[in-house]
Protein backbone atom coordinates (compact mmCIF):
# COMPACT_ATOMS: atom_id res chain seq x y z
CA UNK A 1 0.00 0.00 0.00
CA UNK A 2 1.35 3.14 -1.27
CA UNK A 3 2.56 5.04 2.10
CA UNK A 4 2.30 2.66 4.54
CA UNK A 5 4.97 1.54 6.64
CA UNK A 6 6.55 -1.08 8.81
CA UNK A 7 8.99 0.37 11.70
CA UNK A 8 10.46 -1.70 13.84
CA UNK A 9 11.76 -0.64 17.46
CA UNK A 10 15.43 0.56 17.73
CA UNK A 11 17.47 -2.05 19.60
CA UNK A 12 19.79 0.67 21.74
CA UNK A 13 17.25 1.51 24.27
CA UNK A 14 16.50 -1.15 26.84
CA UNK A 15 12.91 -1.79 27.47
CA UNK A 16 11.90 -1.07 31.44
CA UNK A 17 12.48 -4.38 33.32
CA UNK A 18 9.06 -3.74 34.92
CA UNK A 19 5.76 -6.20 35.26
CA UNK A 20 4.22 -4.25 32.23
CA UNK A 21 6.99 -3.97 30.32
CA UNK A 22 7.54 -7.78 30.89
CA UNK A 23 4.23 -8.41 29.83
CA UNK A 24 4.27 -6.37 27.09
CA UNK A 25 6.75 -8.45 25.49
CA UNK A 26 5.33 -11.59 26.04
CA UNK A 27 4.36 -14.13 23.94
CA UNK A 28 0.81 -13.89 25.15
CA UNK A 29 0.50 -9.85 24.16
CA UNK A 30 0.79 -11.46 21.10
CA UNK A 31 -3.00 -12.62 20.89
CA UNK A 32 -4.30 -10.07 22.44
CA UNK A 33 -5.14 -6.52 22.83
CA UNK A 34 -2.33 -4.47 25.58
CA UNK A 35 -3.60 -1.24 24.37
CA UNK A 36 -6.84 -0.63 25.88
CA UNK A 37 -5.16 1.18 29.15
CA UNK A 38 -2.84 3.08 27.24
CA UNK A 39 -1.81 6.62 28.30
CA UNK A 40 -1.62 9.50 29.32
CA UNK A 41 -5.19 9.78 28.99
CA UNK A 42 -7.82 7.10 27.64
CA UNK A 43 -8.85 6.71 23.63
CA UNK A 44 -12.18 7.73 25.14
CA UNK A 45 -11.44 10.97 26.99
CA UNK A 46 -9.95 14.16 26.01
CA UNK A 47 -9.01 17.59 27.02
CA UNK A 48 -10.90 19.26 23.94
CA UNK A 49 -8.03 21.89 23.63
CA UNK A 50 -10.00 23.08 20.70
CA UNK A 51 -12.77 24.47 22.57
CA UNK A 52 -12.35 28.05 22.54
CA UNK A 53 -9.48 27.58 20.07
CA UNK A 54 -6.97 30.44 20.50
CA UNK A 55 -3.49 31.17 19.30
CA UNK A 56 -1.88 30.78 22.10
CA UNK A 57 -3.33 27.00 22.31
CA UNK A 58 -2.22 26.41 19.16
CA UNK A 59 1.39 27.11 19.87
CA UNK A 60 1.48 25.86 23.06
CA UNK A 61 0.61 22.68 21.69
CA UNK A 62 2.76 22.85 19.08
CA UNK A 63 5.65 23.46 21.35
CA UNK A 64 4.98 20.93 23.77
CA UNK A 65 4.72 18.25 21.15
CA UNK A 66 7.87 19.80 19.74
CA UNK A 67 9.54 18.54 22.65
CA UNK A 68 8.22 15.26 22.50
CA UNK A 69 5.09 15.29 24.35
CA UNK A 70 2.37 15.26 21.82
CA UNK A 71 -0.63 14.63 23.97
CA UNK A 72 -2.62 17.95 23.83
CA UNK A 73 -1.36 18.26 20.04
CA UNK A 74 -2.99 14.77 18.95
CA UNK A 75 -6.17 15.88 20.71
CA UNK A 76 -6.63 19.29 19.26
CA UNK A 77 -5.90 17.82 15.48
CA UNK A 78 -8.94 15.02 16.46
CA UNK A 79 -10.86 17.46 17.35
CA UNK A 80 -10.53 20.23 14.61
CA UNK A 81 -11.08 17.31 12.12
CA UNK A 82 -14.28 16.70 14.12
CA UNK A 83 -15.72 20.10 13.42
CA UNK A 84 -13.99 20.94 10.01
CA UNK A 85 -16.37 19.81 7.06
CA UNK A 86 -14.15 20.87 4.59
CA UNK A 87 -10.75 19.33 6.15
CA UNK A 88 -12.43 16.42 7.25
CA UNK A 89 -13.31 15.35 3.68
CA UNK A 90 -10.43 16.64 1.82
CA UNK A 91 -8.52 13.99 4.50
CA UNK A 92 -11.29 11.41 3.82
CA UNK A 93 -11.06 11.70 0.45
CA UNK A 94 -6.99 11.17 0.11
CA UNK A 95 -7.35 8.19 2.87
CA UNK A 96 -9.82 6.18 0.93
CA UNK A 97 -7.88 6.83 -2.59
CA UNK A 98 -5.26 4.63 -1.03
CA UNK A 99 -7.09 2.12 1.34
CA UNK A 100 -9.65 1.44 -1.63
CA UNK A 101 -6.60 0.12 -3.62
CA UNK A 102 -6.26 -3.40 -3.98
CA UNK A 103 -3.64 -4.92 -1.49
CA UNK A 104 -1.11 -6.19 -4.03
CA UNK A 105 1.94 -9.22 -3.34
CA UNK A 106 4.73 -9.84 -5.69
CA UNK A 107 6.49 -12.85 -5.22
CA UNK A 108 10.60 -12.36 -4.58
CA UNK A 109 11.74 -14.10 -7.94
CA UNK A 110 10.33 -15.95 -10.33
CA UNK A 111 10.64 -19.34 -8.96
CA UNK A 112 7.91 -21.23 -8.09
CA UNK A 113 8.43 -21.37 -4.08
CA UNK A 114 8.45 -17.51 -4.25
CA UNK A 115 4.88 -17.45 -6.06
CA UNK A 116 3.52 -20.13 -3.37
CA UNK A 117 4.97 -17.74 -0.83
CA UNK A 118 3.23 -15.03 -1.94
CA UNK A 119 -0.32 -16.50 -2.40
CA UNK A 120 0.07 -17.80 1.09
CA UNK A 121 0.88 -14.08 2.34
CA UNK A 122 -1.86 -12.78 -0.12
CA UNK A 123 -4.11 -15.45 1.33
CA UNK A 124 -3.11 -14.31 4.90
CA UNK A 125 -3.60 -10.82 4.15
CA UNK A 126 -6.89 -11.22 2.83
CA UNK A 127 -8.10 -12.54 6.00
CA UNK A 128 -7.27 -9.69 8.41
CA UNK A 129 -10.33 -8.29 10.32
CA UNK A 130 -11.60 -4.55 8.23
CA UNK A 131 -8.13 -4.05 6.84
CA UNK A 132 -9.40 -1.43 4.62
CA UNK A 133 -10.95 0.78 7.62
CA UNK A 134 -7.42 0.03 9.40
CA UNK A 135 -5.63 1.01 6.24
CA UNK A 136 -7.55 4.08 6.21
CA UNK A 137 -6.77 4.92 10.08
CA UNK A 138 -2.93 4.47 10.02
CA UNK A 139 -3.23 6.60 7.25
CA UNK A 140 -4.20 9.35 9.18
CA UNK A 141 -0.33 10.27 9.27
CA UNK A 142 -0.85 11.83 6.46
CA UNK A 143 -2.13 14.46 8.80
CA UNK A 144 -1.03 13.99 12.31
CA UNK A 145 2.37 13.06 11.68
CA UNK A 146 2.30 9.34 12.69
CA UNK A 147 -0.29 6.79 13.67
CA UNK A 148 -0.09 3.50 14.69
CA UNK A 149 -1.94 0.35 14.89
CA UNK A 150 -1.69 -2.95 17.63
CA UNK A 151 -1.34 -6.63 15.78
CA UNK A 152 -3.40 -8.63 16.89
CA UNK A 153 -2.63 -12.40 15.76
CA UNK A 154 -4.00 -15.94 15.83
CA UNK A 155 -3.11 -19.80 14.97
CA UNK A 156 -5.42 -20.20 12.02
CA UNK A 157 -5.82 -22.55 9.19
CA UNK A 158 -5.22 -20.39 5.55
CA UNK A 159 -6.17 -22.18 2.15
CA UNK A 160 -4.30 -20.25 -0.43
CA UNK A 161 -2.99 -22.10 -4.26
CA UNK A 162 -0.09 -24.72 -4.37
CA UNK A 163 2.68 -24.77 -6.53
CA UNK A 164 0.68 -26.51 -9.36
CA UNK A 165 -2.11 -24.33 -8.49
CA UNK A 166 -4.33 -26.98 -6.32
CA UNK A 167 -5.14 -25.62 -2.93
CA UNK A 168 -3.33 -26.16 -0.23
CA UNK A 169 -4.42 -25.92 3.71
CA UNK A 170 -1.75 -24.94 6.48
CA UNK A 171 -1.77 -23.88 9.73
CA UNK A 172 0.10 -20.43 10.17
CA UNK A 173 0.53 -17.47 12.82
CA UNK A 174 -1.15 -14.40 11.31
CA UNK A 175 -2.48 -11.33 11.97
CA UNK A 176 -6.20 -10.97 13.07
CA UNK A 177 -6.44 -7.72 13.09
CA UNK A 178 -4.99 -4.36 12.65
CA UNK A 179 -6.45 -2.24 15.69
CA UNK A 180 -6.09 1.30 15.86
CA UNK A 181 -4.13 3.06 18.29
CA UNK A 182 -4.24 6.60 19.26
CA UNK A 183 -1.74 9.00 18.46
CA UNK A 184 -1.93 10.63 21.82
CA UNK A 185 -0.77 7.29 23.78
CA UNK A 186 2.98 7.90 22.73
CA UNK A 187 5.57 10.19 23.08
CA UNK A 188 9.17 10.48 21.59
CA UNK A 189 12.50 9.54 22.96
CA UNK A 190 13.95 13.38 22.81
CA UNK A 191 17.59 12.38 21.63
CA UNK A 192 16.40 9.47 19.17
CA UNK A 193 13.00 10.37 18.52
CA UNK A 194 11.76 6.83 18.99
CA UNK A 195 8.16 6.73 19.57
CA UNK A 196 7.59 5.38 23.40
CA UNK A 197 4.20 3.09 24.50
CA UNK A 198 2.89 5.15 27.71
CA UNK A 199 0.95 2.48 29.83
CA UNK A 200 0.38 3.53 33.39
CA UNK A 201 2.94 6.04 33.41
CA UNK A 202 5.45 4.30 32.07
CA UNK A 203 7.57 4.69 28.42
CA UNK A 204 8.17 1.77 26.35
CA UNK A 205 9.12 0.68 23.31
CA UNK A 206 7.37 -0.56 20.75
CA UNK A 207 7.76 -4.79 21.02
CA UNK A 208 8.53 -6.84 17.86
CA UNK A 209 5.94 -7.88 15.69
CA UNK A 210 3.29 -6.60 17.73
CA UNK A 211 2.86 -2.63 16.11
CA UNK A 212 3.00 -1.23 13.08
CA UNK A 213 3.95 2.52 13.28
CA UNK A 214 3.47 4.49 10.35
CA UNK A 215 4.80 7.90 9.98
CA UNK A 216 4.29 10.73 7.30
CA UNK A 217 6.73 11.52 4.65
CA UNK A 218 9.20 14.19 5.65
CA UNK A 219 12.56 15.28 7.27
CA UNK A 220 13.26 15.73 10.70
CA UNK A 221 11.31 14.96 13.59
CA UNK A 222 8.17 12.57 13.57
CA UNK A 223 6.31 15.57 15.89
CA UNK A 224 6.45 18.04 13.28
CA UNK A 225 5.54 16.09 10.17
CA UNK A 226 1.78 15.96 8.87
CA UNK A 227 -0.41 18.38 6.71
CA UNK A 228 -2.12 19.70 10.16
CA UNK A 229 0.78 21.62 11.15
CA UNK A 230 -0.16 24.14 8.51
CA UNK A 231 -4.00 23.19 8.08
CA UNK A 232 -4.46 23.86 11.93
CA UNK A 233 -3.85 27.81 11.64
CA UNK A 234 -6.63 27.70 8.08
CA UNK A 235 -8.97 26.13 10.14
CA UNK A 236 -8.89 28.01 13.06
CA UNK A 237 -8.92 31.42 10.77
CA UNK A 238 -12.19 29.56 9.22
CA UNK A 239 -13.80 29.02 12.69
CA UNK A 240 -12.71 32.89 13.78
CA UNK A 241 -14.36 33.90 10.29
CA UNK A 242 -17.68 32.47 10.77
CA UNK A 243 -18.06 33.31 14.38
CA UNK A 244 -18.06 36.94 13.18
CA UNK A 245 -19.91 36.25 10.26
CA UNK A 246 -22.74 34.31 12.49
CA UNK A 247 -22.43 37.04 14.68
CA UNK A 248 -22.90 39.83 11.64
CA UNK A 249 -25.99 37.38 10.45
CA UNK A 250 -27.37 37.31 14.10
CA UNK A 251 -27.27 41.17 14.07
CA UNK A 252 -28.38 42.32 10.64
CA UNK A 253 -29.50 39.51 8.83
CA UNK A 254 -33.04 40.41 9.19
CA UNK A 255 -35.14 43.71 8.62
CA UNK A 256 -34.50 46.11 11.61
CA UNK A 257 -38.29 47.74 12.66
CA UNK A 258 -38.45 51.16 13.48
CA UNK A 259 -41.19 52.95 15.68
CA UNK A 260 -41.24 56.58 14.48
CA UNK A 261 -43.42 58.75 16.99
CA UNK A 262 -44.52 62.86 16.41
CA UNK A 263 -44.53 64.05 19.93
CA UNK A 264 -42.71 65.62 22.47
CA UNK A 265 -40.79 63.77 25.14
CA UNK A 266 -42.96 63.78 28.07
CA UNK A 267 -45.55 61.95 25.67
CA UNK A 268 -42.90 59.98 24.64
CA UNK A 269 -41.37 58.65 28.09
CA UNK A 270 -45.50 58.18 28.86
CA UNK A 271 -46.46 55.66 25.82
CA UNK A 272 -42.74 54.60 25.46
CA UNK A 273 -43.85 50.85 26.56
CA UNK A 274 -46.83 50.81 24.81
CA UNK A 275 -45.44 51.52 21.41
CA UNK A 276 -42.56 49.14 21.85
CA UNK A 277 -45.00 46.20 22.19
CA UNK A 278 -46.76 47.53 19.04
CA UNK A 279 -43.09 46.99 17.43
CA UNK A 280 -42.42 43.73 18.98
CA UNK A 281 -45.84 42.07 18.27
CA UNK A 282 -45.47 43.54 14.44
CA UNK A 283 -42.14 41.99 14.08
CA UNK A 284 -43.60 38.43 15.07
CA UNK A 285 -46.07 38.87 12.86
CA UNK A 286 -48.93 39.48 14.44
CA UNK A 287 -52.01 42.40 14.37
CA UNK A 288 -51.37 45.83 15.97
CA UNK A 289 -53.42 48.66 16.62
CA UNK A 290 -51.77 51.47 16.82
CA UNK A 291 -52.08 55.56 16.83
CA UNK A 292 -52.55 57.19 13.52
CA UNK A 293 -49.48 59.41 14.13
CA UNK A 294 -46.80 56.22 15.02
CA UNK A 295 -45.16 55.29 11.83
CA UNK A 296 -43.26 51.39 11.74
CA UNK A 297 -40.78 51.61 9.16
CA UNK A 298 -38.85 48.11 7.98
CA UNK A 299 -35.35 48.93 7.11
CA UNK A 300 -33.11 46.37 4.83
CA UNK A 301 -30.77 44.55 6.38
CA UNK A 302 -27.58 46.38 5.55
CA UNK A 303 -24.96 45.56 2.72
CA UNK A 304 -22.51 43.00 3.84
CA UNK A 305 -23.15 39.29 4.84
CA UNK A 306 -23.47 37.72 1.25
CA UNK A 307 -20.71 35.20 -0.39
CA UNK A 308 -18.75 37.76 -1.99
CA UNK A 309 -18.66 39.69 1.55
CA UNK A 310 -14.45 39.77 3.64
CA UNK A 311 -16.18 36.51 5.95
CA UNK A 312 -16.74 33.91 2.94
CA UNK A 313 -13.65 35.38 0.92
CA UNK A 314 -11.80 34.37 3.78
CA UNK A 315 -13.64 31.00 4.37
CA UNK A 316 -12.81 30.32 0.38
CA UNK A 317 -9.05 31.20 0.75
CA UNK A 318 -8.74 28.82 3.95
CA UNK A 319 -10.33 25.91 2.11
CA UNK A 320 -8.13 26.24 -1.04
CA UNK A 321 -5.16 26.86 0.69
CA UNK A 322 -5.96 23.43 2.55
CA UNK A 323 -7.10 21.53 -0.74
CA UNK A 324 -3.63 22.34 -1.97
CA UNK A 325 -2.07 21.21 1.31
CA UNK A 326 -3.85 18.03 1.39
CA UNK A 327 -4.28 17.12 -1.98
CA UNK A 328 -2.13 19.43 -4.33
CA UNK A 329 -4.92 20.81 -5.60
CA UNK A 330 -8.52 22.62 -5.72
CA UNK A 331 -10.48 21.96 -8.52
CA UNK A 332 -12.17 18.30 -7.69
CA UNK A 333 -12.89 19.45 -3.77
CA UNK A 334 -14.55 23.08 -4.82
CA UNK A 335 -14.84 26.17 -7.83
CA UNK A 336 -11.86 27.94 -8.55
CA UNK A 337 -11.27 30.83 -6.47
CA UNK A 338 -11.03 34.28 -8.62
Amino acid sequence: VPGLTRSAPMQHMAPPDTTIGKALRSVAALFGRTTYDAGPSWTRYSGYPGTGLSPETINSALLTANNGYPMRWAELCEQVLERDAHLAGIDNARRVSVAGKPFRVQPANESPTAQVIANLVKATIDEIDALESSVEALLWANGQGWSAAEIVWEWRRVRFPGPTGSPLTLPVLAPRALDYVHPKHFEFEIRTDEPMLVISGERHPLPEHKFVFHTSTGAGLIERRGFMRQCIWLSAAKSWALRDWLIYAHLYGIPQLRGIYDGDVTQYDEHRSVYETIIKDFGQGLGVIHPKDFEIKVDNPPTGGTSNSVHASLLGLCNAEMSKRVQGETLTTEMAQT
